[in-house]
């Protein structure tokens, strides 16, 4: 028996459980909905890895693509960008529904924790727990991008092709626990407000399923905040 197999299973806490479950069925319907409404064009067959020599030679050594931590990308204002975006549509829906709050015609969880989920965006640092656990690996859709030579072909570097339903279907994650999703950028800022209120409207769905209402309803405020965070927070990743 290996250590692994001796050591019990911790206990999950209740937010976990709560997320859990709405993972489950957030995901059902994002598979059951598709990109709703969103304008996308046909993906391409071979998506392009831009990276250095010392890179390549790391690939080959490891036979393996290595991830960055989102949150110290070159660029991490990307992440403030998408917090702010999203603060601003949670912002929307509460005027929007503010009426038929006063009026407490919303079940009371939805309020609460949208509110909480506003909050913490409104603070991108608040979401440092669940950023710290997001690692990305990029591709590039043109094979030969002036700007993409600029920043990985100084010294000399390479453009590696890989086929899109081989990263959709065959990508992986040494140790198996981390969610693997090949997403496209989106840079349109029409776009990306429908992403978001459709993410919202999903979400919301996804807190009024009984099952995880149930298990929502048992958290105190502070294991509230950390199902808001976690689960809102991850769902903005998986679009």
């Amino acid at each position: 028996m290996t250590e692994q197999e001796a050591t019990p299973k911790q206990k999950s806490s209740p937010e976990e459980k709560a997320f859990d479950s709405a993972v489950d069925i957030y995901l059902d319907k994002q598979i059951e909905h598709g990109r709703g409404g969103v304008r996308v064009s046909k993906p391409p067959t071979i998506l392009h890895h831009y990276t250095t020599v010392e890179g390549i030679q790391g690939i080959l050594r490891d036979g393996c693509l290595h991830a960055s931590a989102a949150y110290y990308l070159n660029d991490s204002s990307e992440i403030d960008y998408g917090c702010i975006l999203f603060a601003s549509v949670l912002k929307k829906w509460f005027d929007q529904n503010q009426e038929k709050l006063s009026k407490r015609e919303v079940p009371i969880a939805i309020p609460e924790i949208l509110w909480s989920t506003k909050q913490a965006f409104g603070s991108p640092e608040s979401l440092q727990p669940v950023l710290f656990h997001v690692y990305v690996t990029c591709f590039c859709e043109d094979e030969n991008l002036l700007s993409q030579w600029r920043a990985y072909g100084q010294s000399g570097g390479y453009s590696i092709g890989f086929r899109r339903p081989a990263l959709e279907h065959g990508f992986g994650v040494h140790g198996g626990w981390h969610r693997v999703r090949l997403s496209r950028v989106v840079y349109d800022l029409e776009e990306q407000n429908l992403l978001l209120t459709r993410l919202m409207t999903d979400a919301i769905a996804t807190i009024l399923d009984p099952h995880v209402e149930g298990l929502i309803t048992g958290l105190d405020e502070k294991q509230r905040l950390a199902f808001a965070v976690c689960f809102v927070g991850s769902s903005t990743q998986w679009h």
